[in-house]
């Protein structure tokens, strides 16, 4: 059930796109999600400061890149059908 056919990985330069748009995609999730928990916004100067990475901050990066790549391959594989060849028949 592949929703945009004439793009599948069959070639070299189209699997290098279609994992270059998922790495991009969750690299830049999970950059954003790091540098929101690494930080927090003085209400009364309308400043942000930086704060210390802690272990809950790289916990909670760690899950949400995991569940965001998954989301993201799930995805890539309905609209392309992208990672079909990954499959191994026995």
């Amino acid at each position: 059930m592949v929703l945009i056919h004439d793009f599948n990985s069959t070639s070299l330069w189209k699997a290098f796109v279609l994992n270059s748009l998922v790495t991009s995609l969750v690299i830049l999730i999970a950059i954003t999600l790091k540098s929101n928990l690494d930080s927090y916004i003085d209400v009364d100067k309308k400043t942000k400061i930086p704060n210390r990475i802690d272990w809950f901050s790289l916990i909670i990066t760690l899950l949400v890149t995991f569940c965001t790549t998954l989301i993201a391959y799930l995805i890539m594989y309905v609209l392309f059908g992208f990672g079909g060849g990954m499959l191994v028949e026995n």
